[in-house]
C-alpha cells in the first residue's frame, strides 16, 4: 500500500464515520499525514526510535563490530582505534499487528 492508496482509504473511512461533524478532502487528510511523518521523522532522528500503539516499534540498533579479529565492547564508552559501528534498522511489529497478520489468509 503506497501513499495514495492510505490517504484514498483514511478518506473513505472518515467520511463514513459519524463522528466528525466536517469532513476532510483527500488534500486535507494528505497534509495531515504528510505533516504526521515528518514528525516522526524528526523525532526518528532525534531519538532513533518511533513507537506507533497497535502498530510496532523502528528502532537502529548500532553495536561494535569485529576489529583486527576481536570483538569491540558494546556501549564502550571510548571507541577502540579503528572500531566500527554496524546501524541496523528493527521493526518489531505490536501483539495487534501480528495477530492480525496471522489471521490474513495467504495469497
Amino acid at each position: 500500500m503506497n501513499l495514495t492508496q492510505i490517504i484514498e482509504e483514511t478518506g473513505k473511512r472518515i467520511r463514513l464515520g459519524k463522528r466528525h461533524a466536517e469532513k476532510l478532502t483527500n488534500a486535507e487528510i494528505k497534509e495531515v499525514l504528510e505533516i504526521a511523518l515528518k514528525v516522526a521523522t524528526q523525532g526518528f532522528q532525534q531519538d532513533r526510535r518511533i513507537e506507533i500503539q497497535d502498530f510496532g516499534v523502528l528502532e537502529i540498533i548500532e553495536r561494535e563490530v569485529k576489529v583486527g579479529g576481536r570483538l569491540t565492547p558494546f556501549g564502550s564508552q571510548e571507541p577502540i582505534q579503528g572500531a566500527k559501528r554496524r546501524r541496523r534498522w528493527v521493526f518489531r511489529p505490536a501483539r495487534r499487528l501480528r495477530e492480525a497478520l496471522e489471521q490474513t489468509p495467504e495469497s
